[in-house]
């Protein structure tokens, strides 16, 4: 999800139709609100609109900057139908999902606790019940997680500037999984120092595709945050 800039109060955000921001509603396609909570400036409820002012998602945080979900998140389907809500708890799946097909029909009721699955059911539009698979299936690097500390082990390159001036530390980065497996969006949320930065950048950029995620048992985005170090072999 795209992070707009967060004011007291209530904030928009235009977008186009590939999801990136845009200036003015006249290029917008769909637009976000922000509506943080007078009491506690870090929960924020996040909702996404079309242009007819269709209501489209919503997500309630209890701290946006580290976007951990608190509460009930909800989708629907442009007709005005409930796709799916998600109860999540500090960030962890705890209650229900329920999901339904355009025409109203439940799709899908799994129960769960502290981010496990205690109980699922997945049913056919014709409300037979069929082989239960997770709703949220995230994209894998290829070789998984040990090949995807391997690439950056092995990709990286310390720069000569911060090198020969003993500068190192940690640069955070955020990039997103696209449908197709493509890495895309990559930026610095937390930087170090300029040629760092631009190093981690490259080395995202650079990877391979993955194999991609998947909501429900459709292709969706996912975005990543992911630190890249920067250390000196010190005598």
């Amino acid at each position: 999800m795209m992070l707009p800039f967060i004011t007291y109060g209530q904030d928009t955000t235009y977008y186009n139709s590939d999801w990136k921001k845009v200036k003015s509603i006249k290029k917008a396609v769909y637009y976000k609100v922000l509506e943080v909570d007078k009491n506690d400036p870090n929960r924020v409820t996040e909702r996404t609109y079309d242009l007819m002012n269709q209501l489209l998602e919503e997500i309630p945080y209890s701290n946006y900057a580290k976007e951990t979900r608190d509460g009930t998140c909800r989708k629907w389907y442009n007709n005005g139908q409930l796709k799916h809500s998600i109860d999540y708890k500090e960030g962890k799946l705890n209650g229900k999902i329920l999901c339904f097909y355009e025409d109203g029909k439940p799709s899908r009721i799994d129960s769960f606790e502290d981010d496990k699955l205690v109980n699922g059911k997945i049913f056919n539009r014709n409300g037979i019940e069929v082989p239960h698979f997770d709703f949220i299936i995230m994209p894998t690097f290829p070789g998984g997680i040990n090949g995807l500390m391997q690439y950056v082990s092995s990709s990286l390159r310390y720069p000569f500037f911060s090198l020969s001036r003993g500068i190192e530390g940690t640069v955070i980065v955020k990039y997103c999984i696209k449908k197709d497996g493509r890495v895309s969006s990559v930026k610095v949320i937390q930087g170090v120092y300029d040629d760092l930065d631009q190093e981690a950048k490259r080395v995202i950029k650079n990877m391979p595709k993955w194999k991609p995620g998947l909501e429900d048992g459709e292709l969706t985005d996912y975005w990543y945050t992911q630190p890249i170090v920067f250390r000196l072999r010190h005598p």
